[in-house]
C-alpha cells in the first residue's frame, strides 16, 4: 500500500498542523483539490512528513451528508463523488461520522432509500469494512440511542456484510489499530464516564486509540459563511460547565452530597477541549459541518457538502482520508462544494461574471436603493442559477431608513420566500433575557434546535411544501386552450412574442375576456376566479361537451397540462408537438413536462396528491396565487372586516396557518413529556422509598452483626480452653501408646528371631547341596574336553580345522574324477572315428585309396587307445571309492563336533545356574544373619513391661480425650454457625449497600433526568407559547409570539408599502396604516367614497407586494381584474400610472376593465369576441 506524497520529492517541502483559527483553517483550503496537513503543532513537535513511507491502512472519512427530499439530488450527486474518490484513493475502511438523513422523527422513504443505495455501493466498492456512526439527527429519540433511522444498516438483511451501524460506544480493531465508535449522546458526561473507566484499568490503551464520533465539543467552530465581499461570519460552540448540587433523602436529615465538575470535563491545558477527549492518539469528529482543527488532536470532519446559505463561502467541504502508520491526514475537497451564495450587491456591476452563478443558489443583500431587484434576478436565473432569494423594496426602505440603527446585518434574514426556519435564530434571540420565560440563556441553542426541528418535523408531513425548493421561474411562454369555458376548438397564444407592457382585455360581456385568466388559474390550480364556478365540469365547453385542456408553457422548459373529459380524437386538435407527447391523455389528468419530457413524480395516485406536488413544484397555492398573482377584491373585504379577520387575512396571506400544525406538534411532544415527567418523578419516589427501607435493613443488619462480632469472641476464649486440655489428653495418651508400642514389638521381636533362625539353617543347607553339585558338573565337563581345549569356541575351532582339511582332500579327488572323466570321454571320440576309417577304402577328404599299411596302423592305435580306456575306467573306480571314504569321514567329524559341543554347552549352563542361585542363597543367609544381629540389638532396647497394665491407663486416657474433642467439636460447630451466620449477614449488607449505592447512583442520574425533563419542558413551554396566535403577559416582560413577530413585520411592511403607494395614486394627504392589532390609525370611516376606493386600491397593490416577496414563485405577469372601474377620472389616471410603474417590474400586466375612460392609455390590447364557434382572440397594437 503506497503513501500519499504531500510534495514533489525534489522542493522537499514540509507541513505542520495548522493551527485551530479560521484563517489557519482554510489556509490550504481551495488551493487544490487535496492538501496535506500534519498532525502535529511545531510548536510541540518537529515531526515532518515523508514521501515515501509505506502505509499500513488508509481510513476514509466523511460525514454530515443529510439525505432529505430538498436537495436530494445533490445529496446523491455528492455521494457519487465519495464513492468514486475512495475508490480512487485506494482506502482500506470507511467511517462514516453520522448525520446519514436528516430528521429525527419523520423519515423519507425516498430519502432512505437513497441513503441505503449510496452505502450499498460504498460497501462493494470499499475492500474491507465500513463503519457507521449514529448522528443525532439519525437517532428517533434526543436521550436514547436504541432507535435510529439507519436500523436497516444493521439488520445485515440486505446490507453488505463489511457494513457496521454504532449506536453505542465500541471498540473496533481496524488492522491491529484500536478504534472507538462513538455515537450521538446528548448527554457527553456518557463519554466522559466510558473514557474515565478505561483509564482506571489501562492508562496507556487510549493513547494509540483513534476516536471516531459524532459530538459538540467547546471550542469547535459551529458555523462558518463568507458572502461575495469577504465579509466573514464564524460562531463558536461553548457549552456551559457548571456544578450540580444533588440532595439525598436519608431517615432523619438531609444529607447534601456535593457532585462537583469531573475533572475530565475540564478544558485541556492551552485548549478549550475537555480532558477526556485529549487522552486519546486522535479524535475525528462530525456534527459541526465545518472542516477544521479545534485541538491539535480534535479534527472535525466537516460536511462532503454545502446545504444551505448559512455554509455560503465555506470551502472546507469534502472528504478525509488517515494513515495510520504516517499519521498524516488528507483532506480531499468537493469539486463542486460551491452551491450557495450570499451576494452583497450595491451596483449591478457587483454580479461580475454571470456565467459563475449557473446551478448556484443566490441570496442578495441590497447594499443600495438604485438597484432593480428584478432585473438582477432575471439576469441570475437566465444565467442558470438554481435560486435566487431576493429582497423586497419595502425592506431596502426599511433597512435605508434604520441605518443609524445598524439593523442592516439582519437584512439577509428577510429575503426571499418566507421560511419559518429562517427567523428561528432571529426570533429566540431577540430576547436577551429569557428568565421571564422561565429557560435560561444557556438553552438558547437548544430553543432553536427544537423550534427548527419541530417545523421540519411539520414540513416532513407534507404541511410546507410551499416554503421548500428552488426558485420557480414562471415566465409564460405560450398558453394553448382547448374546449375550455367559452373556447371551442384550439388556440394557441404565443405571449413570449407578445410585446412586454400592459395588455387590456377588452371585449363585451361574455365575450370572454376573463377565459384567458380563469385558464391560467385552472390549469396551475384546478380552481376559478370566479366564486360562482364551484362544479368541477364547469370548465368544458358547453358545446364540445369533451376533450377539455388547458397547457402553460414556460421559458425554463416546465410545461403544465390539465385535462378533463378527454378522448382519444381530442389530440387531432392539437398542435403536432403536443398531441405526440405521451402518456395518452384519457379522461381527467394533470401532467408536468420539462423539455417536453413527461415527469411521472407529479402525477399521484389521485389528483390531490398531484396538485400539492404541483404546487411543491411552483411553490405557491390558489391563495397564494389569486391574492398576490391576481388583484381583485380582497382589499375591499380587508378594509372592512374587523381587524380579528385581517389578522387572519395576513395569516393566510403568509401562510402563518402552518403555525397551528407547529403548535400542534409541541403540545403533543409537550404531552409525551409530561407522561415521561410523571414516570419518572413516580420512579423516584420509589427509589427514594427503596433507599430508606435499604438504610434502615443496613442499620439493623449491622447492629445484629456487633451482637454476633461478641458472642463469636466469647465462644472462640472458650474454645481455645477446650483446645488446650484437649492437647494435653492428646499428649499423655502418645506417651502411652509409645509404651505400649514398644511392648507390642519385643514380643515381635522374639517371635521373629525363631523364624529367621529356622529360615538360616535351611539356607545353609541348599548351600552346601548347591557346592556339591558344582563339583560333579566341572568334572562332567572336563570329558568333553579336547587335546586341552576347555572352551566351546577352541573346541568348534578344532573340529572346524579337521573338516576343512578333509574338504580339501575331496576337492583333489573331486578334480581328478573330472578329468578322468574327460580323457575317457576324449579317447572314446578318437576310437570311434578310426573305427569309422578301418571300413572305408578310400579317404573322405582327398578320395585316395587307403593303402593295407594304412589300415594296419589304424589298428594298432585303435588298439593303444582302447587300453588307455580301460586304464582310466580302473582309476576312476578308485578315485570315486576314495571320495566316498572322505565323505564318511567328514560327517562323523561333523557328527562328534555337534555332541561335543552340545553336551558341553548344557553341563556349562547347569553349571552357571547351580553358581548364580548359591550366590541368591549366600546373599539371603548373609541378610538373615543381619536381621539376627538386628534383633540382638533391639531386644536389648524394647521395653518388657506389662502390655495389660500400660493398656488400661491408655484407655482411661483414650476416654479423657474423647470427651475433650467432642466439647471442642461443639464449640467449633457453634463458631461455625455464627460466623456463617456473621458471613450471610456481611454478605447481605454488603449486597444492600450496593445496591443502596446503585440506587443513589440511579437518583442522581434521576435527578438529571428530571433537569433535562425541566430545560426540555421550559424550552417546548417557550415554542408552545412562540406558536400560540395569543401573546401572553409574564410578571417581568412581555412575550411576543413567533407568529406575532413575523407578523407585526408584515404589518410594518405593509405600513411602508402603502405610503409608498399612496404618494404615486395621489393619497398622500389621506394615508391609511395599521397598527399592531391591526386597527386602522385613522379616521377611516369620516372619508368619503372616491377618497375609500383610492384606499381600496393602494390595499389591492400593497397586498400583492407583501405576498409577491414571499413566494418561490418567480412570475413576470400580473393579472388584474376590474380593480380601478369604480373610481373617478383623476384616480384611473393615477392608478394607470402605478400599472405602468408595474409593467417595469413585471413583463406582462393583463388587466380586464370594463371602463371606456383613458383609452389613450391603452397602447396593446386583446381583443375578445363571441362568435357562433366560441370566443376569438385578436392582438391590437395601438
Amino acid at each position: 500500500m503506497k503513501a500519499f506524497a504531500l510534495a514533489s520529492t525534489p522542493s522537499k517541502r514540509v507541513g505542520y498542523l495548522l493551527g485551530s483559527s479560521v484563517t489557519n483553517c482554510f489556509s490550504n483550503i481551495g488551493k487544490s483539490r487535496g492538501s496535506w496537513i500534519n498532525c502535529y503543532d511545531p510548536k510541540i513537535s518537529k515531526r515532518r512528513f515523508h514521501t515515501s513511507a509505506e502505509s499500513l491502512v488508509k481510513i476514509g472519512m466523511f460525514g454530515d451528508i443529510h439525505f432529505q427530499d430538498v436537495g436530494l439530488d445533490r445529496v446523491v450527486e455528492t455521494g457519487e463523488w465519495i464513492v468514486e474518490e475512495f475508490e480512487k484513493q485506494k482506502v482500506d475502511y470507511v467511517v462514516c461520522m453520522g448525520d446519514v438523513l436528516n430528521t429525527r422523527e419523520t423519515v423519507s422513504v425516498k430519502a432512505q432509500s437513497s441513503a441505503f443505495e449510496f452505502f450499498d455501493k460504498l460497501a462493494s466498492k470499499i475492500p474491507k469494512d465500513v463503519h457507521v456512526i449514529c448522528g443525532n439527527h439519525d437517532l428517533n429519540l434526543k436521550y436514547d440511542t436504541k432507535i435510529s433511522s439507519l436500523d436497516a444498516l444493521g439488520l445485515k438483511l440486505t446490507s453488505p456484510s463489511n457494513l457496521f451501524l454504532h449506536k453505542e460506544i465500541e471498540e473496533v480493531d481496524i488492522d491491529g489499530k484500536n478504534c472507538v465508535m462513538i455515537p450521538y449522546y446528548e448527554d457527553s458526561f456518557i463519554i466522559r464516564d466510558w473514557v474515565s473507566s478505561k483509564i482506571s484499568k489501562n492508562s496507556e490503551s487510549l493513547g494509540q486509540s483513534l476516536a471516531f464520533c459524532h459530538m459538540a465539543i467547546n471550542g469547535a467552530i459551529q458555523r462558518y459563511q463568507v458572502d461575495n465581499k469577504n465579509n466573514i461570519y464564524c460562531r463558536t460552540f461553548d457549552e456551559h460547565i457548571g456544578k450540580n448540587i444533588v440532595t439525598e433523602k436519608r431517615k432523619g436529615s438531609d444529607k447534601k452530597k456535593k457532585d462537583s465538575t469531573h475533572d475530565m470535563d475540564l478544558p485541556a491545558d492551552n485548549s478549550k477541549v475537555p480532558k477526556y477527549l485529549t487522552q486519546f492518539q486522535r479524535v475525528f469528529s462530525g456534527h459541526f459541518h465545518h472542516h477544521h482543527f479545534c485541538d491539535k488532536k480534535v479534527l472535525y470532519v466537516g460536511s462532503p457538502m454545502q446545504h444551505h446559505f448559512g455554509d455560503s463561502g465555506d470551502a472546507g467541504r469534502g472528504i478525509v482520508i488517515y494513515d495510520t502508520e504516517t499519521d498524516e491526514i488528507h483532506f480531499v475537497q468537493n469539486p463542486n462544494w460551491d452551491k450557495f451564495r450570499i451576494l452583497r450587491v450595491k451596483y449591478e456591476e457587483d454580479l461580475g461574471d454571470l456565467g459563475q452563478y449557473k446551478g448556484k443558489y443566490i441570496s442578495i443583500i441590497y447594499e443600495s436603493m438604485d438597484v432593480n431587484p428584478q432585473k438582477i434576478q432575471d439576469k441570475l436565473l437566465e444565467a442558470g442559477a438554481k435560486s435566487v432569494r431576493k429582497q423586497s423594496v419595502v425592506v431596502r426602505k426599511v433597512q435605508s431608513s434604520l441605518q443609524d440603527k445598524e439593523v442592516s446585518k439582519d437584512a439577509d434574514e428577510k429575503v426571499g420566500h418566507l421560511n419559518f426556519e429562517d427567523f428561528v435564530v432571529k426570533y429566540v434571540k431577540q430576547y436577551a433575557n429569557l428568565s421571564s420565560m422561565g429557560v435560561e440563556s444557556k438553552f438558547v441553542e437548544d430553543i432553536i434546535e427544537t423550534g427548527k426541528e419541530i417545523i421540519s418535523t411539520v414540513t416532513k408531513q407534507g404541511k410546507h411544501h410551499l416554503n421548500i425548493g428552488d426558485t420557480f421561474k414562471a415566465n409564460l411562454k405560450s398558453i394553448t386552450i382547448q374546449n375550455f369555458l367559452g373556447i371551442q376548438g384550439c388556440i394557441t397564444l404565443d405571449i413570449k412574442n407578445m410585446e412586454n407592457g400592459v395588455w387590456f382585455l377588452e371585449g363585451a360581456n361574455g365575450s370572454g375576456k376573463s377565459t384567458l385568466l380563469e385558464a391560467i388559474t385552472w390549469c396551475m390550480f384546478d380552481n376559478f376566479l370566479r366564486s360562482d364556478m364551484s362544479k368541477v365540469d364547469y370548465a368544458v365547453n358547453d358545446v364540445a361537451k369533451k376533450d377539455c385542456l388547458v397547457r402553460i408553457d414556460f421559458d425554463s422548459g416546465y410545461s403544465i397540462e390539465r385535462f378533463r373529459k378527454y378522448t382519444k380524437t381530442g389530440a387531432s386538435e392539437l398542435p403536432d408537438n403536443i398531441a405526440k407527447l405521451s402518456p395518452e391523455r384519457k379522461g381527467t389528468g394533470l401532467r408536468v413536462f420539462y423539455q417536453d419530457k413527461y415527469m411521472s413524480e407529479y402525477e399521484k395516485g389521485s389528483l390531490k396528491d398531484s396538485q400539492v406536488a404541483l404546487e411543491s413544484l411552483l411553490g405557491i397555492n390558489y391563495d397564494m396565487f389569486a391574492k398576490s398573482i391576481v388583484v381583485g377584491d380582497n382589499s375591499v373585504n380587508f378594509l372592512t372586516s374587523d381587524s380579528k379577520k385581517r389578522r387572519e387575512l395576513i395569516e393566510d396571506l403568509l401562510g402563518l396557518y402552518l403555525f397551528d400544525d407547529y403548535l400542534a406538534s409541541t403540545r403533543e411532544r409537550k404531552k409525551a413529556l409530561v407522561e415521561s415527567v410523571f414516570k419518572a418523578k413516580t420512579l423516584e419516589e420509589q427509589m427514594l422509598n427503596s433507599i430508606q427501607l435499604l438504610e434502615e435493613n443496613i442499620e439493623r443488619n449491622e447492629k445484629e452483626k456487633a451482637s454476633i462480632e461478641d458472642l463469636i469472641q466469647r465462644l472462640s476464649e472458650e474454645y481455645l480452653k477446650v483446645v488446650s486440655r484437649s492437647e494435653e489428653s492428646s499428649k499423655a495418651k502418645r506417651n502411652l501408646e509409645e509404651q505400649w508400642r514398644k511392648a507390642q514389638q519385643f514380643e515381635i521381636v522374639k517371635q521373629n528371631k525363631a523364624s529367621l533362625t529356622v529360615k538360616r539353617n535351611s539356607l545353609e543347607q541348599r548351600v552346601n547341596n548347591n557346592i556339591a553339585n558344582i563339583s560333579r558338573l566341572n568334572s562332567e565337563a572336563t570329558n568333553f574336553h579336547i587335546n586341552g581345549k576347555t572352551q566351546i569356541s577352541e573346541i568348534e575351532a578344532y573340529f572346524n580345522e579337521k573338516i576343512d582339511q578333509i574338504r580339501n582332500k575331496m576337492k583333489h579327488v573331486s578334480e581328478s574324477i573330472m578329468s578322468n572323466n574327460f580323457e575317457i570321454r576324449h579317447a572314446k571320440e578318437k576310437l570311434e572315428k578310426l573305427e569309422k576309417l578301418a571300413v572305408l577304402n578310400e579317404c573322405p577328404y582327398c578320395e585316395q585309396k587307403i593303402e593295407h599299411q594304412t589300415h594296419s596302423k589304424f589298428e594298432h592305435e585303435k588298439q593303444t587307445l582302447q587300453e588307455a580306456v580301460t586304464q582310466l575306467t580302473r582309476d576312476q573306480t578308485t578315485h570315486s571309492l576314495s571320495f566316498h571314504n572322505l565323505e564318511e569321514e567328514l560327517n562323523e567329524l561333523e557328527r562328534q563336533k555337534r555332541s561335543t559341543i552340545t553336551n558341553l554347552t548344557r553341563v556349562q549352563h547347569s553349571l552357571l545356574l547351580t553358581e548364580n542361585e548359591t550366590k541368591t542363597l549366600q546373599s539371603d543367609l548373609e541378610s538373615v544373619e543381619n536381621q539376627l544381629k538386628e534383633i540382638e540389638t533391639q531386644s536389648s532396647s524394647l521395653d518388657s513391661s506389662n502390655i495389660e497394665e500400660i493398656q488400661e491407663k491408655l484407655n482411661q486416657v483414650s476416654m479423657m480425650e474423647k470427651s475433650m474433642l467432642e466439647k471442642k467439636y461443639q464449640q467449633e460447630a457453634q463458631l461455625k454457625v455464627q460466623k456463617q451466620k456473621l458471613k450471610d449477614l456481611s454478605e447481605q449488607t454488603m449486597k444492600q449497600k450496593f445496591e443502596l449505592d446503585s440506587l443513589r447512583d440511579k437518583h442522581v442520574q434521576s435527578a438529571k433526568e428530571s433537569e433535562k425533563f425541566e430545560k426540555e419542558y421550559a424550552v417546548l413551554d417557550f415554542w408552545e407559547k412562540a406558536f400560540d396566535r395569543r401573546a401572553r403577559k409574564s410578571s417581568k416582560d412581555d412575550f411576543e409570539t413567533m407568529r406575532s413577530f413575523l407578523l407585526d413585520k408584515s404589518i410594518e411592511d405593509l405600513n411602508n408599502i402603502l405610503e409608498e403607494y399612496s404618494k404615486l395614486i395621489g393619497s398622500d394627504s389621506l394615508p391609511i396604516t395599521f397598527n399592531s392589532d391591526l386597527m386602522i390609525n385613522e379616521d377611516y370611516g369620516k372619508r368619503s367614497s372616491g377618497q375609500r376606493k383610492r384606499n381600496h386600491l393602494m390595499i389591492h397593490f400593497a397586498l400583492f407586494e407583501l405576498v409577491r416577496q414571499r413566494s418561490r414563485f418567480s412570475s413576470n405577469f400580473l393579472m388584474l381584474d376590474e380593480v380601478f372601474d369604480a373610481l373617478d377620472v383623476t384616480g384611473q389616471e393615477q392608478a394607470q400610472q402605478v400599472i405602468e410603474m408595474l409593467s417595469t417590474k413585471i413583463d406582462k400586466v393583463f388587466v380586464i376593465s370594463h371602463s371606456t375612460q383613458n383609452m389613450e392609455f391603452r397602447k396593446k390590447a386583446i381583443k375578445a369576441t363571441m362568435t357562433p364557434n366560441g370566443s376569438k382572440y385578436e392582438l391590437i397594437y395601438r
